[in-house]
């Protein structure tokens, strides 16, 4: 069992000086018995500190961590019942996979009996039984991953620790690895902690994402909710591969119906939260939730086509309207020319109104 608590947690380089920077800020966060939680965010957002911190490789400034309801931050990274795993692997190129392995447990003096059979076991869950007596450089990228998180689960430990270990790997290993993570801890039922900036993994890979933004937490759920439910618009723009197309109008109120105004563009939408007339609003709709009509109807809007990319099973198409760029995705086999005309609607339930000052999704508030 491990549950991980953080409480106003800071880190800050240099404090007391003019260079002084704050990596993490305040944050509070609270990682439940076998979640596989994710920190996901741009370079420099805070996330591989904050794992540091959790590690004990790293002092922390202000807060505190609990593991289990045990204040954690004056007690060592060896006595935190952790493993971490790190992006360059860690092995020791001298020695076997199977001494790589067992290095943590001959060095707390382990009897040889039961290393072997925790080495030999590890091996077998990894499928490395037949790499155990050859060196690192003897190795493809995946299998000394496998090595790494071999040496890591030799350990038992209550919580797995991972800085970016999947980005190293070509992107079809990439796609395995995950898998393998997926189904590693389902089998361990241990808790793992795994930073990333790469959102296909964090939404593959997550029971639970949290997603981070120059030091502070932005928001916290399912890969499901941080989808389909964004809080602002940093975490909208974010998540999605294409992103989130984003126009930048203001609420109109015409006989009793709200609509949002770009130049001439007009579109109806309901929120409860747009506080007056005239408010400066952000509307996002996904590539995906853009439709193509036959046909200029209610509510449609004219695009011209920019050009398209072909995806196989889809096409990103980028086109305008006006100065407004947009990019939606179309399921079908029509080739679309460069300038041609076309028309579509907005997935009027699928459409997100964000508050441009406070950057606040309204419809989730």
């Amino acid at each position: 069992m491990a549950n991980i608590y953080f409480k106003n947690l800071s880190k800050i380089y240099s404090k007391g000086t003019k260079n002084e920077f704050e990596a993490v800020k305040g944050i509070d966060l609270e990682i439940e018995d076998e979640d596989f939680l994710v920190l996901l965010g741009p370079s420099g957002c805070g996330k591989t500190t904050t794992l540091r911190m959790l590690a004990g490789l790293e002092e922390i400034t202000n807060g505190e961590i609990y593991i289990d309801d045990i204040l954690v931050n004056d007690v060592e990274p060896k006595d935190r019942n952790i493993a971490m795993v790190f992006q360059n692997y860690a092995l020791y190129p001298h020695m076997s996979v199977y001494d790589n392995i067992a290095f943590g447990l001959k060095n707390r003096k382990v009897d040889k009996k039961i290393i072997d059979e925790k080495v030999k076991n590890a091996a077998k869950i990894l499928d490395i039984e037949r790499e155990l007596g050859r060196k690192p450089k003897e190795l493809s990228g995946g299998q000394r991953q496998r090595v790494a998180m071999g040496r890591a689960m030799v350990r038992n430990p209550k919580v797995f620790l991972m800085d970016e270990p999947l980005s190293n790997l070509d992107a079809k290993l990439r796609v395995q690895m995950r898998n393998e993570l997926i189904k590693l801890h389902k089998d361990l039922k241990a808790t793992f902690v795994f930073v990333t900036h790469d959102q296909i993994e964090a939404m593959t890979l997550a029971t639970k994402i949290v997603v981070m933004n120059e030091g502070h937490i932005m928001q916290v759920g399912s890969p499901k909710d941080i989808f389909n439910s964004p809080k602002n618009l940093f975490v909208a723009g974010f998540i999605g591969s294409p992103q989130m197309n984003f126009i930048e109008g203001k609420l109109s109120l015409n006989n009793g119906k709200s609509l949002f105004v770009s130049d001439d563009m007009k579109i109806e939408i309901e929120c409860e939260n747009i506080k007056s007339n005239n408010q400066e609003l952000v509307l996002g709709i996904r590539p995906e939730h853009i439709i193509q009509v036959e046909k200029d109807t209610e509510n449609s809007i004219e695009l011209r086509v920019n050009f398209s990319e072909n995806m196989g099973s889809y096409k990103n198409i980028y086109a305008s309207h006006g100065n407004v760029d947009l990019i939606m995705q179309s399921n079908t086999e029509d080739i679309l020319s460069n300038n041609e005309k076309i028309y579509v609607k907005f997935d009027k339930n699928k459409i997100h109104i964000f508050d441009k000052q406070t950057t606040l999704n309204l419809k989730e508030m």
